[in-house]
């Protein structure tokens, strides 16, 4: 049985060796968030550009859309209607994916800097 004094000296020091070792590992996941953010191309994911694609897919598929809304007999002459299904479809599946964008790019973010303990079994 060691003296309390060598046994809290002891203690201590094991305490500062966790702390290093902390302090390194913190360091390199900080090291690969910030490789990880810099390869990730912002333009792609960043709101405007998002809006951007909706907006043409809007404009460029409404017309095969309600044409296609137009073989539906409840609807054939619902033009407003028809318009408005168009849109929300088109709103609803931007919130949709901005949603998810959101919400993968947190995982990544706690997936980075919270990795799965090394296993020490080999």
């Amino acid at each position: 049985v060691l003296p309390p004094r060598e046994r809290d000296e002891r203690e201590i020091a094991s305490l500062q060796v966790e702390l290093e070792t902390t302090r390194a590992e913190l360091e390199r996941t900080k090291a690969r968030l910030e490789l990880v953010s810099s390869k990730t191309p912002q333009q792609e994911l960043s709101g405007p550009r998002l809006v951007r694609c909706y907006g043409n897919l809007y404009s460029q598929a409404r017309v095969d859309a309600l044409d296609a809304l137009d073989t539906l007999p409840q609807l054939h002459e619902a033009s407003e209607l028809k318009s408005k299904i168009l849109f929300s479809v088109v709103v609803l599946a931007f919130r949709s994916v901005s949603s998810l964008l959101t919400t993968k790019r947190e995982q990544v973010t706690r997936i980075l800097l919270n990795p799965a303990p090394l296993s020490s079994a080999h």
